[in-house]
């Protein structure tokens, strides 16, 4: 019996052995692809700036996803040779970090990869915006010698150009494009309140998209408001989202870029008939110079 025993240790020791000798022999090392961020892309005079600030990536191989990133990232990938790698550009909705969406109005990026095991390749993909086939753009970039927004008679401020060099966006993504003036709200003790609101209204389609983008800055909070008109003759201003401080640890203004979802809230008003976007402020008493400055307002929905 104990003669036999060992015959079956040894025979089971052999199995195992070769069972990991197997596995050894199958082992794939993958390939990386290595994604610092994502470059956008559009015709300026239709959709304007191509400023993002573009979250992470959402990788497919091959149709098949891989997942949804936050860039800079190195994806591993068990493949080799030439491989179809398509990426979505994924944003904040409404600047909330645990609200990730890709965004709708981004195509997606199809590059080729040539991939090796244990090698990493470099990818930046490029999205561009999606064309007027399907989509209605509208923007302000400041550039012009009219603002597209009007004050309320009731402001006792304006919204007006700046070209102060400390003050205005430098947008380098646009190299055909002179970007030299962004938009301040004048806020001091005599011009204490501004309510601006878009020179024209909007049609909204049900359960539809409608997104606004906005580049700013600021040291104190300001609104952001959606004004709708329905079939009954009705007017409402109804509050989207407070602006914080985009100021950093060494107490420095910084540009901020967010994408606002409000379709979701227009599909809600009954009897809607259009809409117009709205900026809304009180100077800040404890602030000695406010500053309140805004660039490229986009507003982008589906036909």
């Amino acid at each position: 019996m104990r003669h036999m025993r060992k015959n079956y240790l040894g025979i089971a020791g052999f199995i195992f052995l070769f069972f990991v000798s197997s596995c050894k022999k199958e082992q794939v090392i993958p390939s990386y692809l290595y994604i610092p961020n994502l470059n956008t892309n559009g015709f300026y005079s239709i959709s304007g700036s191509d400023s993002s600030e573009i979250y992470g990536a959402k990788v497919f191989l091959n149709n098949q996803l891989i997942g949804v990133y936050q860039t800079p990232v190195e994806v591993p990938l068990f493949a080799e040779g030439e491989q179809t790698i398509k990426t979505i550009a994924v944003v904040k909705k409404n600047g909330f970090p645990n609200d990730l969406i890709p965004y709708p109005y981004f195509d997606f990026s199809t590059d080729i990869a040539l991939l090796e095991a244990d090698k990493t390749v470099d990818l930046t993909p490029t999205v561009d915006y999606l064309s007027t086939a399907t989509v209605d753009y509208w923007f302000e970039d400041f550039e012009n010698p009219t603002i597209k927004f009007v004050t309320t008679d009731n402001s006792t401020g304006e919204l007006v150009k700046t070209q102060n060099p400390e003050l205005v966006f430098f947008d380098d993504s646009n190299d055909d494009v002179a970007n030299s003036t962004s938009g301040q709200f004048e806020l001091n003790n005599d011009s204490a309140y501004i309510k601006s609101l878009t020179n024209e209204n909007f049609t909204y389609k049900k359960n539809t998209n409608v997104f606004v983008e906005i580049n700013y800055q600021n040291n104190q909070p300001f609104f952001f408001d959606i004004v709708v008109f329905n079939q009954l003759g009705q007017v409402e201003k109804i509050p989207f989202f407070q602006f914080k401080e985009t100021i950093n640890a060494e107490g420095e203004l910084y540009w901020n870029k967010i994408y606002l979802e409000i379709g979701s809230l227009l599909n809600t008003v009954d009897l809607l008939i259009s809409f117009e976007i709205c900026f809304e402020m009180q100077k800040d008493i404890t602030v000695a110079n406010s500053i309140v400055v805004i660039d490229n307002v986009k507003l982008i929905k589906d036909k």
